[in-house]
C-alpha cells in the first residue's frame, strides 16, 4: 500500500506540490471566512 502511494509521488512530484497548495489554499479561504463571520457577529 505504501510503496504504491511512493511510486506516484516519484511519478508526478508535480501533483505533489499542487495537493499542498490546494490544501493550503482551502485551509487559508476557510480561515478567512471564519474571521469575517466572527467579526460580522462581534462587530
Amino acid at each position: 500500500m505504501s510503496s504504491e502511494k511512493d511510486m506516484s509521488a516519484q511519478r508526478d512530484p508535480e501533483l505533489k506540490r499542487k495537493a499542498w497548495l490546494a490544501v493550503f489554499a482551502v485551509s487559508a479561504l476557510f480561515w478567512l471566512v471564519v474571521a469575517l463571520l466572527a467579526w460580522k457577529f462581534w462587530g
